[in-house]
């Protein structure tokens, strides 16, 4: 006995096959499954699914694939025509959603540094270097601390940091604190491994990049100021830093 024998019984003719249902066929397979409904047609041993003997030829694929639900059509997403300021009062927007925004006080040839075609096209790519927890002891106001981090961002963007380069700070406030007090001898200790540093870094040219570095920095009185108050102004590492900074500065031509 064949393989024909054992499932069907014996040698089915093609007459016969064109009559045998589905459901007759799965008794005998798996006696234990409930019979099938019967309904669907095996002709010349070939099989149709129900749901394809249903279908019509004058349907289209997209109902083959999804029935009579229609494909999801994303969106149509409007590009916004905006020129660079006004993507800024946009992004100053998006800020402070329910609030006005808080202003600072930047000198005027700060504010041209800022609105020039460069700096609007490039903006602040600082990412996440400066963050709110950096004022956390002194400022208590939320909507102050964004703006304060907002604020040390562009600052530090106008005096040409990268985000490998403000670390650096982070750096020099713990060397200076490990010194303690900072007494007239270790100010001078430092300032003269400041211009010695410079003198190895930059040869010959050590004392135009001190010269740079002074008009780069007093280009912002603000961070000036920040320099004295944190005692950075005498650091050796703020002095390279500043040093590469001065010449990015000059060789851009943002200083005569």
């Amino acid at each position: 006995m064949n393989h024909s024998d054992i499932l069907y019984g014996g040698e089915p003719t093609i007459t016969e096959v064109s009559h045998v249902s589905t459901g007759s066929i799965a008794d005998r397979m798996y006696p234990s499954k409930e019979p099938s409904q019967g309904n669907t047609i095996i002709s010349c041993g070939q099989y149709t699914p129900p749901e394809i003997q249903q279908r019509t030829a004058s349907q289209n694929p997209a109902t083959a694939l999804y029935g009579d639900d229609e494909p999801y059509t994303p969106p149509t997403v409007e590009e916004v025509d905006e020129n660079p300021l006004e993507r800024k009062d946009r992004q100053g927007k998006s800020l402070y959603p329910d609030e006005k925004p808080i202003e600072f006080e930047i000198p005027e040839h700060i504010k041209e540094l800022r609105n020039s075609p460069e700096r609007l096209i490039s903006g602040d790519n600082l990412g996440n270097t400066v963050n709110a927890e950096l004022f956390n002891d002194a400022v208590q106001d939320p909507a102050l601390a964004k703006a304060l981090v907002h604020e040390s961002k562009q600052v530090l963007t106008d005096l040409g940091f990268t985000q490998s380069e403000v670390p650096q700070i982070g750096y020099a406030v713990s060397e200076l604190e490990k010194l303690g007090e900072l007494t007239q001898d270790k100010r001078i200790t430092l300032r003269k491994e400041s211009v010695s540093l410079l003198r190895t870094e930059h040869g010959d040219r050590a004392d135009q990049v001190y010269r740079d570095i002074v008009k780069l920095v007093n280009r912002d009185p603000r961070f000036a100021n920040f320099l004295n108050q944190t005692n950075l102004g005498d650091s050796p590492r703020m002095a390279s830093v500043l040093g590469r900074l001065a010449v990015k500065a000059r060789n851009s031509g943002q200083l005569s």
